[in-house]
Parts: structure tokens; sequence; C-alpha cells
């Protein structure tokens, strides 16, 4: 079964990028929607970041405010927070996503693919054969992950550039898939990309 790793920086369009492989017929996890799941009541991860971040970050429900959190820890200029809470959220997450490549291996599946923002600073990293970058111009991944997420694009900015730059990502690349133009021209690049695929695994 052949793992592609599927990354990019906030913003640059990795999930409409997933959704056209999906219609492919291709497995797809998201790497992000598991560590949210971990962070949920009775998830993997949540007792030890309430213990290690505190209970203010708790909503009326008994739930982890991701937002509060999220700003508090981008705002660590130092990186501390970030691997504070990776270091507790990665070992479930890559857990969880492993098991999943089993199931899906035992299904059949000969083509799946992961979504990770952070691929690169995680063990996940080890266990996919292809890495495909989406990239997108900054002021349109600010744009776009602000208009999604409800909040500023400073606010934005921070997160990006808490991530690997974009510039560095593509030295690891084994495909590049431009997200500059059109959600058309993209689909079109990734059903291009996917068909080569094929031809390959042929």
């Amino acid at each position: 079964m052949l793992i592609i790793g599927l990354t990019g920086n906030i913003g640059s369009g990795k999930s409409t990028v997933a959704g056209i492989l999906r219609e492919n017929g291709v497995p797809v996890i998201d790497a992000d929607q598991v560590g949210h799941d971990a962070l949920l009541p009775g998830g993997a991860a949540y007792e030890q970041v309430i213990a290690a971040f505190g209970e203010d970050f708790l909503d009326k429900d008994g739930k982890l405010d991701r937002k509060m959190l999220g700003q508090y820890i981008f705002s660590d200029v130092t990186g501390y927070l970030r691997q504070k809470i990776s270091d507790i959220t990665h070992p479930a997450i890559l857990a969880y996503i492993k098991d999943w490549f089993k199931e899906q291996e035992a299904a059949g599946a000969k083509v799946v693919a992961v979504e990770s923002a952070i691929l690169f600073r995680s063990d996940l990293c080890d266990s996919v054969d292809s890495i495909w970058l989406v990239r997108a111009p900054r002021e349109e991944m600010l744009k776009r992950a602000a208009q999604r997420d409800g909040v500023s694009e400073t606010s934005i900015s921070m997160r990006l550039n808490a991530q690997v730059p974009q510039e560095q990502l593509e030295d690891y690349a084994q495909l590049i898939i431009d997200n500059d133009k059109t959600v058309d021209e993209l689909k079109e690049a990734v059903n291009m990309a996917w068909g080569s695929l094929l031809k390959e695994l042929a």
C-alpha cells in the first residue's frame, strides 16, 4: 500500500486537495482532525493537556477552548509551548493513524493519504512513501485561513510563522501542487497527478 503525505502551510488548500483525492476513491485521514478528537473529553490527550496547561482553557461544558489555547501557544515566540503540547498529542495521533493504515491495508486499499500541516515535525513523516506539497502565496493563505477560522490575519500570521517555511517544504516534496488559481484549475492539476500515479502503479 502506498501512503501519500499531503502537506502544506495553513490556508494552502490541503483540505481541498484531500477532497479531490476522495472523489477519486482515495481514503484520506486528516491528522488535524485526529488531534482535535484526542483533545475532546475522554480523548487520548485530554487529561494530559489539562494537567499541563491548566483548567483555565476549559469552557463551561468542560471542553478545551482550542481557539484560546491555540492563541496562547502560538503567542510564545520561543516555541516552548508548541513543543510541550506536541510532546503530549503527537504520540496519540501517530498511534491512531498507524492503526488506520493497517485497517485500510487489510481492507485492500492500494493508495491512501494522510493530510497533515505538521508532517515534517512529527514521526508521521517516516511512515509516508510520497510527499505531496500544496503551496500558495502567503497573502492567499492568510486570507483563506482567517476567513475559515473566523480570526484575524494577524493571528493566522503567528501560526504561519511557527510552521516550517514553504520554501523548505519544497525541498522534500516529490510533488508540488500550486493553488494560486481557480478551484477548477486546482482540480485539474490534482487529477493529472493522480492519473500519473496510477500509471506508475500499473
